[in-house]
């Protein structure tokens, strides 16, 4: 089983993390990935692919991603969005006010998932 070089390289290099929060309207997202429409209580996460797995080899089977995301110190309770490889970016909408963290794994055809990220929390405000 070759492990691929998902985890900590491509989420957090890159990651992009937006909260809006404040007054507004309803809404939600517009899809995952290509793009979102965001709207309070919404959090929008992009990366960057990997390009290589463990071992330096050129990675070929990357088959797409998971997104988890839990309120602070619950990870045992996380929710999870599958993102397929044409993408590098997710949103997750409807998020009840508190510390919401995020943590994401790779997985290749064979169904073998990276280890996660790094957590990344953040506030989410209404």
């Amino acid at each position: 089983m070759k492990r691929n070089k998902y985890a900590l390289y491509f989420l957090l290099l890159s990651l992009f993390l937006m909260v809006f929060a404040g007054c507004g309207g309803g809404g939600g997202t517009t899809g995952i990935g290509g793009y979102s429409i965001i709207s309070t209580g919404s959090v929008t996460l992009s990366w960057d692919a990997p390009n290589n797995n463990d071992d330096g080899t050129d990675l070929v089977d990357l088959a797409g991603y998971i997104l988890y995301y839990y309120p602070q110190g619950t990870p045992d309770s996380a929710q999870s969005i599958q993102i397929d490889n044409a993408f590098t970016s997710a949103s997750v909408s409807e998020l009840a006010p508190g510390t919401w963290c995020f943590v994401t794994t790779s997985y290749d055809y064979s169904g073998n998932e990276s280890d996660a990220s790094n957590e990344i929390c953040s506030e989410i405000t209404i």
